[in-house]
């Protein structure tokens, strides 16, 4: 089974492992995890489906994150972190802070 959260507050998200921790436990509470990618066809299924529910391409959060480990970017679920197809020079760690993967920035890859 599918569940899908979607909330459009407008607000900057946070890029610490902390700010995950909400997003997780409320997957977990529904017998879930955040999504983990493991194709180019997964990868545009996720993005088209929080498309259609929010009306409008959004931000959002997916189970990847390199906390335990710097540069090592692990999924929430366990799955192996193969998946390469990401936009250009990412996921980039940016301001030194972003250990928790955000997908469609911008609207886009």
């Amino acid at each position: 089974m599918l569940k899908l959260m979607v909330e459009d507050d407008d607000s900057e998200p946070e890029e610490d492992l902390e700010s995950l921790d909400p997003q997780q436990t409320d997957c977990l509470a529904l017998g879930g995890n955040l999504a983990s990618i493991k194709s180019t066809t997964e990868y545009d299924f996720i993005r088209q489906l929080v498309r259609t529910a929010a009306g409008k391409d959004l931000e959002f959060w997916v189970g990847g994150h390199d906390a335990v480990m710097e540069g090592v970017w692990l999924w929430s679920d366990g799955f192996k972190f193969n998946f390469k197809s990401w936009g250009k020079g990412e996921p980039n760690n940016h301001g030194g802070k972003e250990h928790c993967m955000e997908i469609n920035f911008g609207g886009t890859k």
